[in-house]
């Protein structure tokens, strides 16, 4: 049980059993992982193992479904900003996340950001309806900057994007820029929202190959759209 968020370093591997289970005490309100030097930058970090159980119906609710008047009036990104999310690695190169299960996100499940050289490899969800509602239920989060990774077999489903690559996001993002040379292999899914959307209002998304994609999609199976799509 973690009431706050665990920090990763430079060259550090966090491993643990399959089926460990990691659980967000109730309103704490927070990551649950994150890399600890997002500034600067930290290199070869690796996340092996675990259910990683945010617990959302004992969270404050979504607040990107649910905002506040602070939120609502956001306009750029803060790192404290409360918005749901499990896991966040900014500015890493050399990231492995691999053998996860995420289990009942408040929002997206990890959020990755100026991440280079990276694999996220055998990656499960397991989701209950949300809180308040199924919505913004990311799986595989990339923002701005994210280059050279390989994203290989996930499987469940999603109330959102299963892999979202997402050159200019909103105020969630901690950086908008160019995305390339990103391969996605292997989405295996039942009933969920959508497989892999890839959105750029203006940065280059370049070199993104998708294959073996399996599953049932309510929304669509691949979208690519701009900022202001729905």
């Amino acid at each position: 049980l973690i009431s706050r968020p665990l920090r990763i370093h430079a060259g550090q591997a966090l491993e643990l059993d399959r089926f460990a289970h990691i659980r967000l005490a109730p309103k704490s309100d927070c990551l649950m992982l994150e890399n600890a030097d997002q500034e600067s930058g930290d290199a070869n970090i690796a996340v092996r193992g675990g259910i990683w159980d945010m617990d959302n119906l004992r969270q404050t609710p979504n607040p990107l479904a649910v905002p506040t008047p602070a939120l609502k009036a956001q306009t750029t990104y803060v790192a404290s900003t409360y918005l749901g999310i499990g896991m966040r690695f900014v500015n890493v190169r050399g990231l492995t996340l691999q053998g996860l299960t995420f289990k009942d996100p408040v929002t997206f499940c990890v959020q990755l950001c100026r991440a280079r050289d990276f694999t996220v490899d055998d990656v499960t969800f397991d989701f209950n309806m949300g809180n308040p509602i199924p919505g913004n239920m990311d799986g595989i989060h990339l923002d701005g900057g994210c280059r050279f990774g390989r994203i290989s077999n996930l499987k469940g489903t999603t109330y959102d994007d299963l892999v979202a690559l997402i050159a200019d996001d909103s105020f969630d993002a901690p950086l908008h820029g160019p995305l390339s040379d990103i391969e996605i292999d292997g989405i295996f899914a039942e009933g969920a929202h959508s497989a892999v959307r890839i959105l750029s209002n203006h940065s280059p998304v370049e070199r993104i190959s998708i294959s073996n994609v399996h599953g049932t999609f309510y929304q669509y199976g691949i979208g690519i759209t701009n900022i202001y799509s729905g």
